[in-house]
Order: structure tokens, then C-alpha cells, then sequence
């Protein structure tokens, strides 16, 4: 088993993250996706200030054209809102010394007198030598990459967040997936750099291996999210771990879904079904090659009760509707008591309480996330202030599964 233990530093948004652990720990496999809650902060003093501008955004556009996508109507006056203000940037070694710190403080578990569940859930985080660590920043580095790795160990990698959307018309987290797998399998497969840096492509292939010196290639690149043959014969040279290949292979395949997906949807919206997984939480949409979007108990009873309410429900009428909520939700707890079940459900229906609207955000930026703002438009509980919320997706398209 491979472990990958994924970090952030502190100014990057909670959600975000554990969209993006969420989406990695769908894909079971060779390599196991650790997310730790502790985050870092970068040092005061930058080592270069930056502006990612004209060369780093202009040259997208007509490539975009060149592999027959066209720019929707709305984003024309795309290249004028590219005036980012100027932002600070490290040198790599700054971001790999906070995940030296991070594994100096996961080096050892938890004293043998503990309780043995503390000791497990312990060593579940542990972090040994051989095991891989990401950070993940909205931090700016001074080569102006998005993901970086440490030459002289290879395990430890930064991936920046911002500006995927300048290139692609998907979220964050899928050009990021794909490269937390696509540096696992080179460095699993090659060892040290010096291994497979022959094995770069300068001109881009659509391959993992493109280095994607000018940023337009990252189109091409997440667009086929593949493996070109010559590095498969490569890296079948090499002895691969079969396993691990199918997980990189499996994550490759359903980016790059996500990615087609979401450029039809500009030009054709048509929109996924949804099923509801009650046992398990889930929200899975089956047109999106059954991308799933996790809720806790709370969220769904939430979800739930506004799918089966097609009209809408006024925020302030909640309380009338109490028992139906309780009900849902001792449906989807079974095992908890009845005393704390009517707690929760008090306080989600007490108009004094902001209980109801932190789980109507929470489940707005958790599909946002993943299916991103358009396509979520339609999923999400929205409506006016004091007004009717509802779920806008037609009810046809709606499933539920016990």
C-alpha cells in the first residue's frame, strides 16, 4: 500500500480541500489519500512578487480554438477581467520545509499506554519515510508552476490551486487529482528524477509527462488526461505496479470525463440525472461518470426534505415541519437516540438558530465544488432572502436509493 498524506497551507479554503481529498478517496486502489486538518503558514517575508498576466493567460485562447472549442458567449470579455494584482511567491524550498516540519511532527504515534483505538487512529496518520506528502496552496511559487516536487527525495509536492479555471472550463480539483496520481505513478515508477526527466515532453502530447512549458498545453493535456504509448512502454519497461496503474488509469479516465463534460454542458446544458444514496450519503450523478458528492446525515435530511418539497419551503416555515424532518433524519440514523435526534432537528428548525442556512451553504459549496457553479445551479437549495427555497432539477431526474 502507497500512502499519500495531503496537507494545505493556511489561507486555503477548507471546503476546497476536502472536495478535493474526497474526490481522490473515491478511487480505491494501491495508493491510499490521508487528508491531516492541521494547515501551515508560509514565512511573513516573500521571495518574489509576481502578476500573472498577458503570457500567462493570453495564449490559451486561440489554442482552445485549435482543438475545435469554442469559447462560450459569455466568457468574450473573458481577457479583461485577467488583471490579477500583484502577489507574493516562494522559492520551492520554502513550501518543502513546511512538509518537512509536517512529517518531523507525524513521525511518531501516540505512547503505547494510550487508549489502542487512539493508538490506531494514530498510526493511521503517521507519516514514514517512504510515504508521499502534498501541500496544497493558493500561494504563488517563483517558477510560476502548479505542481513541484523535491529532486532530491521525490516525495514530497506542492500543487498550487488558482487559475485552473483560466485554462480549463472545470474546477480545481480535477487537474489536481490528476496530478497528485500522475506524480505517485512517475515516482513509483521511475524513482529519482534523474530516472525519467528524459522522458518530458517539451512539445505536449496530451501525456502525463508533458511539461507543459507553455501553459496552453495544459488544455490538451487535461482534455486527454492520458498516458502517451511511449512512456507506457516505458514505464511497462520498469515493472510497474499493475495496481497501482489501473488507480492512475481509473482517476485519469474520469478527469478527463469531468473535463469533456463540463465544455458540451457550455454549448448543449444537458443535465445529469441524480441518485440519492441514503445508506450512504451520497449524491451520485451517472451522466458525470457517477461522480459522487458526499453529505453527512444532517446535510442530506436537509437535501432530502427540500427534493421531496419540488414547490419550495419559506425558511421560517421549517418549524412546521418538524416531525417530517425528524423523521427523514431518524431514517438516516437509525442508531442514534432518539433524545439527540430531536436536538439536532430542533435546532435546524429554531428560527432563532443558524443551523438551516449553514447546511444550505455547506451543501452549496460542497457541489459547487464538484460540479462547478453553472452546472450546480441546478442541484443547489437556492432562492430569495424570506423567500421560497427550492431544488431546481426536474424531479424526473431524481432517484433514491434506500
Amino acid at each position: 500500500m502507497i500512502r499519500a498524506h495531503i496537507i494545505r497551507t493556511a489561507e486555503v479554503d477548507e471546503d476546497l480541500f476536502a472536495s478535493v481529498v474526497q474526490y481522490l478517496q473515491q478511487f480505491k486502489g494501491e495508493v491510499e489519500f490521508i487528508a491531516h486538518q492541521e494547515t501551515f503558514a508560509m514565512p511573513e517575508k516573500k521571495d518574489k512578487v509576481i502578476k500573472m498576466d498577458d503570457e500567462d493567460f493570453d495564449k490559451a485562447f486561440p489554442v482552445m480554438c485549435e482543438y475545435n472549442l469554442q469559447m462560450p458567449e459569455a466568457s468574450k470579455s473573458f481577457k479583461k477581467e485577467l488583471d490579477f494584482p500583484s502577489v507574493g511567491a516562494y522559492s520551492w524550498d520554502k513550501f518543502f520545509a513546511l512538509i518537512d516540519k509536517f512529517r518531523k511532527k507525524k513521525k511518531n504515534a501516540l505512547p503505547s499506554d494510550s487508549r489502542p483505538s487512539d493508538v490506531r487512529k494514530s498510526e493511521s496518520y503517521l507519516v514514514k519515510p517512504e510515504d508521499h506528502v502534498f501541500i496544497l496552496t493558493y500561494q504563488g511559487n517563483i517558477e510560476k508552476w502548479f505542481v513541484g516536487s523535491e529532486m532530491h527525495n521525490g516525495r514530497n509536492h506542492f500543487i498550487h490551486l488558482l487559475y485552473w479555471n483560466h485554462y480549463l472550463m472545470s474546477e480545481p480539483i480535477y487537474p489536481v487529482a490528476y496530478h497528485v496520481m500522475s506524480t505517485i505513478l512517475r515516482n513509483q515508477t521511475f524513482g529519482h528524477y534523474n530516472e525519467y526527466m528524459s522522458l518530458f515532453h517539451e512539445k505536449a502530447k496530451g501525456c502525463m509527462m508533458d511539461l507543459c512549458l507553455d501553459k496552453h498545453d495544459i488544455i490538451l493535456k487535461m482534455r486527454t488526461a492520458d498516458i502517451c504509448s511511449v512512456c507506457m512502454e516505458a514505464i511497462q519497461n520498469k515493472g510497474v505496479n499493475q495496481a497501482l496503474l489501473r488507480q492512475a488509469l481509473q482517476i485519469f479516465d474520469h478527469v478527463r470525463a469531468q473535463v469533456l463534460f463540463r465544455e458540451r454542458f457550455v454549448h448543449v446544458p444537458i443535465f445529469s440525472s441524480i441518485r440519492i444514496d441514503r445508506r450512504n450519503g451520497e449524491l451520485i450523478f451517472p451522466e458525470m461518470s457517477n461522480l459522487v458528492v458526499k453529505l453527512n446525515p444532517l446535510e442530506l435530511t436537509v437535501y432530502l426534505f427540500f427534493i421531496r418539497h419540488e414547490r419550495g419551503i419559506i425558511l421560517s416555515y421549517l418549524p412546521d415541519y418538524y416531525d417530517e424532518l425528524l423523521q427523514i433524519y431518524q431514517e438516516l440514523q437509525p442508531s442514534l437516540d432518539r433524545d439527540e435526534a430531536a436536538l439536532r432537528i430542533a435546532d435546524l428548525t429554531n428560527p432563532l438558530s443558524n443551523s438551516i442556512s449553514e447546511k444550505i451553504s455547506r451543501i452549496k459549496s460542497k457541489l459547487k465544488n464538484m460540479l462547478g457553479e453553472e452546472i450546480a445551479a441546478s442541484y443547489v437549495i437556492a432562492g430569495p432572502n424570506g423567500g421560497l427555497k427550492k431544488i431546481g432539477i426536474a424531479r424526473d431526474l431524481v432517484e433514491e436509493i434506500i
